[in-house]
């Protein structure tokens, strides 16, 4: 990712800091942030970590399963409960599906 003036991280303490990080440090970083990006819906502000892990697993499993193409008519009455808990009663929408969707093809 290139820095820029307008860049909120472009000043030189967190230059710095990144300067003076290991790999180790810097690769652990980097999953962190994947981390907070798939456990965090930034559209509705909903934290996904507040969750038992195995249910955030699923519920990870399930959006990446939906953004590579599976319909959600193909999903399970808990797949759909699953995505309802961390997403709302309209979570298809975040897909681009309506209602009718979960219905049929």
């Amino acid at each position: 990712m290139a820095l820029n003036d307008n860049d909120l991280f472009n000043n030189p303490m967190v230059n710095s800091a990144a300067a003076a990080m290991s790999s180790e440090q810097k690769d652990e970083y980097a999953k962190i942030g994947e981390k907070i990006y798939e456990t965090t819906d930034f559209e509705t502000n909903k934290i996904l970590n507040n969750m038992p892990d195995p249910m955030v697993d699923s519920i990870l499993h399930l959006t990446v399963q939906l953004r590579s193409g599976l319909h959600p008519i193909d999903l399970s009455n808990e797949d759909i409960d699953l995505l309802k808990e961390a997403y709302g009663d309209k979570w298809y929408e975040k897909w681009g599906y309506e209602e009718k969707d979960l219905k049929s093809y």
